[in-house]
């Protein structure tokens, strides 16, 4: 898909009269990067109907998304989805190495996401094995989450500050996430507030620039807005959380944030914030 701004792509994808399978799916993969995960799952989903009738190569590209969703979205049958992957594709997770290590990358992702550790680590292993010049970051990232689980803050804090680290603003995020289960709100704010602002002028190998993806930008401000609520900043984050819903208005877990945001400023329970949400969906 190249730089095509996201956007603009699913735009033009659905402007297309004829629905074949792989611009249904690049339209799921520009919804994915754009933060929609829900529509792009809605349209994952219906692909996955018909898998059986797919080339296994778009099958996998189909998969590995669809897992990828599913693990963000914290649903149970991804491990389902994961089962059917190790079957159907273990041809080519034999001859590819790239394709195997993404797989296992879900599958400790999804472990780390129903909080199976001691299953995550297993996986960690692999990657390990695997990436063994450590300059793949999506490793380091399930490595410190893992140690972060175990409390071990301090290990988990010097993984992510590996000197092979390239997108600074995720490690920024990761740090964040690091001091905010040790409860140093405003350590976490800190590092939150760096990541959003690139602070870095971070750039690729080849010297062009990183652009921060509209979801990491997302995930970023989510949890920048989760850190403002229990900071007792209430505004801050309900207006974050507000921007949130503008893109994924079908988020439960984004409506609760908001809700909480209303009721802690307040001073009222959950339950007395309906006319305040009727504000919000006039205004979004």
């Amino acid at each position: 898909m190249g730089q095509a701004d996201p956007s603009i792509l699913v735009s033009q994808l659905r402007a297309i009269t004829e629905k074949t399978t792989t611009n249904r799916y690049n339209e799921a993969l520009a919804l994915c990067q754009l933060g929609r995960f829900n529509a792009a799952n809605e349209i994952l989903a219906a692909l996955f109907l018909d898998i059986g009738k797919v080339a296994d190569g778009l099958a996998l590209r189909i998969c590995l998304l669809y897992a990828e969703i599913g693990i963000r979205l914290k649903r149970d049958s991804v491990f389902d989805l994961l089962k059917h992957m190790s079957i159907r594709f273990q041809n080519i997770f034999t001859q590819s190495e790239s394709e195997y290590f993404n797989f296992i990358l879900l599958r400790a992702q999804a472990h780390i996401q129903s909080q199976e550790y001691e299953e995550a680590n297993k996986y960690y292993i692999i990657l390990q094995n695997i990436d063994k010049q450590s300059i793949d970051y999506r490793v380091k990232s399930i490595g410190a989450r893992i140690l972060t689980h175990d409390g071990k803050y301090k290990e988990a804090i010097e993984i992510i500050n590996d000197n092979n680290i390239t997108y600074n603003y995720i490690q920024e995020h990761d740090l964040g996430c690091i001091h905010h289960h040790m409860e140093n709100n405003h350590s976490a704010l800190w590092h939150f507030s760096l990541a959003q602002k690139q602070h870095r002028n971070i750039t690729k190998p080849n010297g062009s620039p990183v652009v921060m993806i509209p979801k990491i930008k997302r995930e970023i401000s989510s949890s920048s807005a989760y850190q403002l609520l229990l900071a007792g900043k209430y505004v801050p984050a309900f207006q974050l959380f507000v921007n949130e819903l503008s893109c994924e208005k079908d988020s439960a877990r984004l409506w609760l944030r908001t809700a909480e945001c209303v009721a802690y400023h307040h001073g009222t329970t959950v339950a007395q914030t309906r006319y305040s949400f009727v504000i919000i969906i006039n205004i979004l």
